[in-house]
């Protein structure tokens, strides 16, 4: 068999299509063409084809990868389960994987670290929550543990915060009703017990007159 054209497409000049023996094999991205040698009048063998399909598979699901990582960080889990929905075989997902960790375009520490300062200072989540999330993402308990203790002093200002946010729903005094309605709710959104009492007890302290 032999390369008989190779010619761009012309909706994606990043593309070309391979013609073997006058006949077409099929569209592959330039770095295929590039990785794999490819020229006119090459001859080619049905191992070759196999590289050339499977080289031709990494690349799209490399594109694949980076466009949907593009809109914002994702974990492992998150790539891993989107390339397997566009029907990538697992060996195709693994060399992406890899791929993507060696260019420093997945990496689940930094994930963390922005997932639990996201969803603490803007969404004034518990790190309870938060940590339960991540573990849901088949994450690394040891990375979510680090970041726990590094944000977990956050805790008691979204306690309060919530506490401004919704005493008034309750009552117009912090009688023992609010005080129990407002343990149940900070209870329910993750904090722990102790955390929650303490930020009460400051609360009534030093509320707005």
């Amino acid at each position: 068999m032999k390369i008989t054209c190779i010619e761009i497409q012309k909706k994606d000049k990043d593309r070309y299509n391979i013609y073997v023996d006058n006949k077409f094999l099929l569209g592959v991205h330039e770095d295929v063409i590039v990785n794999m040698n490819l020229y006119k009048n090459k001859e080619l063998n049905s191992e070759d084809i196999k590289e050339i399909n499977r080289k031709e598979n990494f690349a799209k699901s490399k594109n694949s990868a980076i466009k949907y990582i593009s809109y914002k960080m994702r974990c492992e889990k998150e790539i891993r389960e989107k390339l397997k929905s566009l029907d990538y075989n697992e060996n195709i997902i693994e060399d992406t994987i890899y791929y993507l960790k060696k260019e420093n375009l997945l990496n689940d520490d930094e994930y963390v670290k922005s997932f639990f300062h996201d969803k603490a200072i803007i969404y004034h989540h518990s790190m309870k929550k938060i940590a339960y999330d991540l573990k849901s993402k088949i994450i690394d308990e040891n990375i979510i543990y680090k970041y726990m203790n590094i944000y977990e002093e956050l805790d008691r200002d979204n306690i309060l915060y919530f506490i401004n946010k919704k005493i008034d729903e309750y009552t117009e005094k912090f009688d023992d009703n609010a005080y129990y309605k407002m343990n149940n709710f900070l209870y329910k959104k993750g904090f722990n017990s102790s955390d929650i009492k303490k930020m009460i007890n400051y609360y009534k302290k030093n509320k707005p007159i």
